[in-house]
C-alpha cells in the first residue's frame, strides 16, 4: 500500500505519516509540496491513495485528474464553497472524501476518512433494487470506499443472499418493495436485529410512502433520492459505525478480560443460532470442550497464579482457531469451543493439534521455571439433539478420555450429520 501526500507542510505530513504507519505498518508514504516533483513521483511509482491540497492544482484540475487517474483521492480544501465542490464533479476523480483545512479537527477527521478505508475492506454491503443505472452508481461509490458491494434485484434474491454469505448493511430501493416490503423486513428482523444487520431504505418521498410504518417494522434509517455522493456516505458510513461499536461493546460486556473468552451465557445463544443454520443449510458444526489434566495438582503447586495456567491455555486455543469458531469458559476450568462448518475428522485434528502444541509450549513463570501440563478433550458432532445434548455429548467423551489415561482427545462419531 503507498499513499502520496501533496502540498502539506513537512510537520504536517509527518503526523499524517506517523498516524497511517500506526494503522497498518506496511503503509509506504510519500511527500511532495509542488506539481513538478508531483509529476516525477507519479512517473516512477503507482499509489493507491492521494491526498492532495487542492490549493497546488487550483488552476490545473485537469492535470490533478490525470495524475490521480484510478487512484483514490482525498481533497484538503481551504473553503466549503459549492462552486469548489461543483468543480470537483466536472472532473473525473474516484473522489473519497472532500475536508476542509480551516476546521481545527481536520487532521483527527483526515486520519478518520484513511482509517476507514482499511476497515471497510472488510464490510460487505449488498444493495437490492432493479434500476440498473442507480445500482452502478452506488457501486461505483462504495467501490472507491473499499466497500464490498453486491447486488440483486428482488426481497426474495436479498433473503437468499443473507443465507448465503454475510452481509453488514442492505440498502434497498423503496420501489421494489410494494405491498411485501414490510414483511421482507420483518423476516430479515425475525434472524438479526437492528445492530446486527442495519437496514437502509432509499426512495422519493414525494411519493405517498408511509416511511413511519417500515421505521417501526425495523429500518434503521432512509436517504431521499436523488441523493447526493456525500450524503448517500454519511448515513451509510453513520450505520456501519453503530453497527461495529455496538458490537465491540457486546463483545466487552460478554467476554472474559482476563482470558478474552466468551461467557458461557452468550456461546449458549450464540451457539444455538449457529446449531439451527447448520441444520437448516445441512453444513456439519462439532463442539469440542478442553480441560486441563491434573489441575489441582497446579494448584497447590504455585497457588493463586494457577488462573495464569488457564489464561495460558486459553491465548493457544484462540490463536489455533479460525474467527468464525466460537470459545468460552464452560464450568469449572473447562474450556468449550463451537466449530462451523467443521466435519469431525476436522475437529479433531484441531483439537488434537492444540493438545500436542500444549505439551511443547509450558507456561512460564517469573522466576523462570516452566509448569508443564497436558490437557484432554471429548468432541461432538451435529445430530439430531439440541445445543445442550451436543454439550453433554462432547462433555460425555472428556470424561472417557480423562478415564482412559488423559492427554487425549475423544470423538463421538456414531451420529454426525
Amino acid at each position: 500500500m503507498k499513499i502520496l501526500i501533496i502540498g502539506l507542510d513537512s510537520s504536517g505530513c509527518q503526523i499524517i505519516e506517523k498516524e497511517i504507519t500506526e494503522i497498518n505498518e506496511n503503509i509506504e508514504v510519500e511527500f511532495s509540496n509542488n506539481i513538478r516533483t508531483t509529476t516525477n513521483i507519479v512517473e516512477k511509482y503507482s499509489f493507491d491513495i492521494i491526498i492532495v491540497d487542492l490549493e497546488i492544482f487550483s488552476e490545473n484540475l485537469t492535470l490533478l485528474e490525470s495524475i490521480a487517474k484510478g487512484v483514490k483521492v482525498i481533497i484538503l480544501e481551504d473553503s466549503d464553497e459549492i462552486t469548489v465542490r461543483e468543480k470537483l464533479i466536472s472532473i473525473e476523480l474516484n473522489l473519497v472524501d472532500y475536508i476542509i483545512k480551516s476546521d481545527i479537527n481536520f487532521m483527527s477527521y483526515l486520519i478518520k476518512v484513511i482509517s476507514r478505508l482499511f476497515r471497510n475492506d472488510f464490510i460487505k454491503l449488498l444493495f437490492v433494487g432493479n434500476d440498473i443505472i442507480l445500482g452502478d452508481r452506488i457501486e461505483k461509490i462504495l467501490n472507491v470506499q473499499n466497500y464490498h458491494c453486491s447486488g440483486v434485484k428482488t426481497h426474495i434474491d436479498a433473503m437468499q443472499k443473507i443465507k448465503e454469505k454475510r452481509i453488514d448493511l442492505i440498502l434497498c430501493d423503496y420501489d421494489i418493495l410494494e405491498e411485501e416490503g414490510v414483511f421482507f423486513i420483518e423476516s430479515i428482523r425475525e434472524k438479526y436485529t437492528m445492530q446486527q444487520l442495519p437496514i437502509v431504505i432509499m426512495s422519493n418521498f414525494n411519493k405517498d410512502i408511509n416511511i413511519e410504518k417500515y421505521l417501526k417494522a425495523g429500518v434503521n434509517d432512509y436517504i431521499h433520492k436523488p441523493f447526493s455522493q456525500e450524503g448517500l456516505l454519511c448515513r451509510l458510513n453513520l450505520n456501519i459505525e453503530n453497527k461495529l461499536l455496538t458490537k465491540k461493546n457486546t463483545e466487552c460486556f460478554l467476554k472474559d478480560n482476563f482470558t478474552n473468552l466468551y461467557s458461557f451465557e452468550f456461546f449458549s445463544e450464540s451457539g444455538k443460532k449457529m446449531l439451527n443454520g447448520a441444520k437448516r443449510e445441512e453444513t456439519p458444526l462439532a463442539i469440542g470442550i478442553i480441560e486441563i489434566d491434573n489441575f489441582y495438582n497446579i494448584v497447590d503447586r504455585i497457588g493463586y497464579k494457577s488462573n495464569e495456567i488457564i489464561r495460558h491455555l486459553s491465548g493457544i486455543i484462540l490463536a489455533s482457531l479460525r474467527t468464525t469458531d466460537l470459545v468460552a469458559k464452560y464450568t469449572g476450568e473447562k474450556i468449550i469451543i463451537l466449530m462451523t462448518n467443521a466435519p469431525l475428522k476436522n475437529a479433531f485434528q484441531v483439537i488434537d493439534r492444540i493438545r500436542k502444541n500444549i505439551k511443547v509450549m509450558p507456561y512460564v513463570l517469573e522466576s523462570g521455571g516452566e509448569i508443564s501440563y497436558t490437557i484432554s478433550g471429548g468432541i461432538a458432532g451435529r445430530g439430531d439433539g439440541d445445543l445442550n445434548t451436543m454439550i453433554d455429548q462432547a462433555d460425555e467423551y472428556l470424561y472417557r478420555a480423562k478415564k482412559y489415561g488423559m492427554d487425549r482427545i475423544e470423538v463421538l462419531i456414531e451420529n454426525e450429520k
